[in-house]
């Protein structure tokens, strides 16, 4: 400060002029911070918005942490429920935190209601971001956006889904109250000192595939116990493997989804022995299994031959584990084994379909 007033001279004046420019300098540092209104009612929140859509962020294309709050995301559009919007479409959108939280709530494949205003400058990336009032964003429960929720108004709408978010929300808090109940008791869970099993799933398609979606399932044992694993049939006395103990969970480009079975195809019908797919499993192993997705099938819709349209779709793959369930008089000892029981899924992996050219 001495050598500020050494430049341009001493005097009270001159103290009350260094001091103007400083502040000012201080006030420019933080010029782009954004004030977050109040939540307005929900008529008004209604009102301010030009759309309100539900949507699923796909991607985080810039970082976190910028003085205006906002963060540039690609995201899924399930439903619009005001304004013009496409639904069934990925937009990239400015998303902006509402609420009064240091954690951002844009995981990805998380779901949102989102309240949009349209771009009011033209140098703004996006056509739409959110808008600065608390509410204009609010984190729904990830299932069951394939509809439009119930309501014939876009209020009743909105309600209808903040009602179905308290009780998922609540779900949610108590399951993850009692777990830490659970941890202050110091209680183990009953499966703490059993196998633990990893799934995991990849998508493999040769050439002689024919635009057959193929996948790589594994599954290993990652504890120090060994174990065996059910994985369905065996047919004439092993030549015939048939995991119809593994499930896929697969996820449309509208986000549907959908619970596929194993049916080999080449046995429609089983005929004479059959066994219990069973798999020894060391500790530290693995064990891989190459399925195709033309050999599974959709119970709930009848697909028994998957159409799918070309696009971008999820897929997860899903065990649950049994005893034997095939009673042969000559394996009696087989219902002693010390088979894997629970159920475990893979992380989701991404596979595309390719317009045919």
């Amino acid at each position: 400060m001495e050598t500020i007033y050494t430049l341009f001279g001493k005097g009270e004046m001159m103290r009350k002029i260094v001091i103007t420019v400083i502040a000012i300098m201080l006030m420019s540092a933080f010029s782009y911070a954004v004030r977050i209104g109040f939540f307005p009612g929900l008529d008004e929140l209604i009102e301010k918005a030009d759309a309100i859509v539900i949507l699923r962020v796909d991607k985080n294309v810039t970082d976190f942490g910028s003085p205006t709050h906002y963060s540039t995301h690609d995201c899924y559009v399930y439903q619009t429920l005001k304004g013009d919007i496409p639904a069934n479409k990925t937009i990239r959108l400015q998303l902006m935190d509402t609420r009064t939280s240091f954690v951002t709530p844009y995981a990805i494949l998380s779901t949102h209601l989102m309240f949009l205003t349209k771009k009011r400058t033209p140098d703004e990336p996006t056509d739409y971001r959110t808008i600065e009032f608390r509410g204009a964003n609010i984190r729904l429960s990830p299932f069951g956006h394939e509809k439009m929720p119930e309501g014939m108004t876009t209020k009743e709408q909105i309600r209808s889904l903040l009602k179905r978010t308290v009780e998922y929300n609540k779900k949610q808090h108590d399951r993850e109250q009692a777990f830490l109940n659970k941890m202050i008791k110091g209680t183990a869970d009953p499966q703490a000192n059993s196998v633990e099993l990893r799934m995991s799933i990849i998508a493999i398609t040769p050439q002689k595939a024919k635009g057959i979606p193929v996948f790589r399932v594994t599954l290993k044992n990652v504890s120090d116990k060994d174990a065996m694993l059910n994985l369905g049939m065996m047919l004439a006395n092993g030549r015939v493997l048939l995991p119809d103990a593994i499930r896929l969970i697969l996820i449309d480009p509208d986000g549907k989804s959908r619970e596929l079975h194993f049916a080999d195809r080449r046995y429609p019908g089983i005929a004479g022995r059959v066994d219990d797919y069973a798999v020894p499993l060391r500790a530290g192993s693995a064990y891989t299994l190459r399925l195709s997705l033309g050999d599974f099938w959709c119970p709930k819709t009848n697909e028994f031959r998957l159409d799918l349209k070309p696009g971008a779709y999820r897929v997860r793959s899903e065990l649950t584990g049994t005893g034997a369930l095939c009673a042969n008089s000559d394996m009696e000892g087989m219902k002693l084994m010390n088979f894997w029981k629970g159920t475990i899924q893979s992380d989701v992996t991404v596979f595309r379909v390719w317009e045919q050219g």
